[in-house]
C-alpha cells in the first residue's frame, strides 16, 4: 500500500519535526478517517514524530479570504478525534513544530 506523506524538517537541525499523511481521495467521513488511521497504526508503528492525517481540502471564504478546510486527525503523539480545520490553523501548528523542534536541546547549552 502506498502512503502519501510529507515530512516537515526542523528549521535548525533539519530533523523530522512533523509529518502530514494525505488521506486517500475516497476518505471523506469521520468513520472512514478512523478506519484509515487504524490501518496506518498497523503499517507505520514506528511513528515518532508529530503526525496528522489530512483529507481532501476544499476552499472556503473566511473573513473575505479564501482558505482551505479539510478533515484532520492528529495521530501521534496523542490521538485525537477527526475535526475540520482551516489550512491556516494546520499550517500554524506545523510552523510552530518546525520552529521549536530543537528548543529543549538548544536551551541545555545556554
Amino acid at each position: 500500500m502506498d502512503i502519501n506523506s510529507v515530512v516537515m524538517p526542523c528549521d535548525d537541525c533539519g530533523g523530522e519535526a512533523a509529518m502530514m499523511i494525505i488521506a486517500p481521495p475516497d476518505t471523506h467521513t469521520q468513520s472512514q478517517f478512523e478506519d484509515y488511521a487504524q490501518m496506518l497504526m498497523w503499517t507505520m508503528p514506528g511513528l515518532k514524530v508529530p503526525t496528522w492525517l489530512v483529507g481532501s481540502e476544499r476552499q472556503v471564504s473566511v473573513d473575505g479570504k479564501l482558505v482551505g478546510e479539510a478533515l484532520v486527525l492528529r495521530l501521534w503523539p496523542l490521538r485525537d478525534v477527526a475535526q475540520i480545520l482551516y489550512s491556516t490553523e494546520l499550517n500554524a501548528i506545523f510552523v510552530e513544530l518546525m520552529r521549536t523542534h530543537c528548543w529543549p536541546v538548544l536551551r541545555s547549552y545556554h
